[in-house]
């Protein structure tokens, strides 16, 4: 992976944040894809706004406040995929054309959700 740190180094874990840090966070795609979220049985229907890698921002009138452990079910062309996050931002209003909703960061998200970001054009 290109660190310089043996695999077993109790600092390996602050080397991969490091390195995460300086290459910034993973790009942005926009689009509208139908969700469903929620933080147990019940679900709210809603669109994505964009997606990364490592998160999705979810257009929601009523977005959960930050801290919000959730699940997010997301239709893509492969079919519904189930998906965990955390809420780490909200935007209460519509600021500049910007939607309302919430920033969700990704708990392990799978590799096909991951490869299915990085092919979007």
């Amino acid at each position: 992976d290109g660190l310089d740190v043996p695999p077993n180094s109790r600092f390996r874990a602050e080397a991969q944040a490091s390195a995460l840090a300086a290459s910034g966070p993973p790009p942005r795609k926009t689009r509208a894809l139908p969700v469903r979220f929620g933080t147990g049985p019940a679900l709210f229907s809603a669109m994505t706004g964009n997606l990364s890698e490592s998160g999705l921002f979810v257009v929601t009138l009523v977005p959960f406040d930050p801290g919000t452990g959730l699940s997010v079910h997301i239709d893509l062309d492969t079919g519904p995929l189930g998906l965990r996050g955390k809420v780490v931002w909200t935007r209460q209003r519509v600021v500049l054309g910007r939607p309302v909703g919430m920033g969700v960061q990704l708990i392990a998200p799978p590799e096909p959700y991951r490869e299915f970001v990085v092919e979007l054009p």
